[in-house]
């Protein structure tokens, strides 16, 4: 091994990996067009047995209705009749439950957007811009938490939506939030060199 004196600081010994001309960067159009076409495919074939499973009962069904009590028969229920009651049922905890859903419906519309984004734009090319690009669309996006939280919410019937709202809003930050200063109080305690300062935190 010959080694040779580098200008470069030893800060700096990164750049040109992050600089966009040094690699031709190529969207993989064949790869995108490939996995999208199969997830048509099996949406369309789940779809279309659930069609044919839901078919046969709503003709059964149907053909229950026609008959008289005394010819129905009276045994065990099978289908989907057997889960309706559990699908139907509204929730034994609809503040938390709606407020899981506001959630979540925000976590996927960040995500759809950050991918979209990071297509379209460079955002690998700087340091923290992914990062940065979440939090801003995170906070963009707070109204899809606060819409579909909120009518679920309304349509179980619940009263207290001022407190759904704040539930909502802060579950995620805490949650993450939460993580965030149990891991930095396990490296405060081992003494780790990535251990962030209380007060800092």
């Amino acid at each position: 091994v010959k080694w040779k004196k580098s200008d470069v600081k030893f800060e700096d010994r990164f750049d040109k990996y992050l600089d966009p001309s040094f690699f031709q960067h190529r969207i993989h159009w064949f790869s995108i067009f490939n996995s999208f076409m199969m997830v048509i495919f099996l949406v369309g074939l789940v779809s279309m047995i659930l069609m044919r499973t839901l078919r046969k009962d709503y003709a059964r069904y149907s053909k229950e209705e026609e008959m008289d009590d005394m010819d129905r028969d009276l045994g065990d229920e099978y289908g989907w009749k057997q889960v309706h009651g559990d699908v139907f049922r509204p929730s034994s905890h609809p503040l938390i439950f709606s407020s899981l859903i506001g959630s979540g419906c925000q976590i996927f519309s960040v995500s759809f957007i950050v991918i979209v984004v990071a297509m379209v734009e460079d955002l690998y090319t700087e340091r923290g811009s992914m990062l940065s690009t979440a939090i801003f669309v995170y906070a963009a996006t707070s109204p899809v938490n606060g819409y579909f939280g909120g009518s679920l919410y309304a349509k179980q019937g619940g009263r207290r939506w001022i407190k759904q709202m704040f539930i909502g809003a802060f579950m995620i930050p805490a949650m993450v939030c939460g993580t965030a200063f149990f891991i930095n109080f396990i490296a405060i305690y081992y003494h780790a060199s990535r251990a962030i300062p209380f007060g800092t935190m």
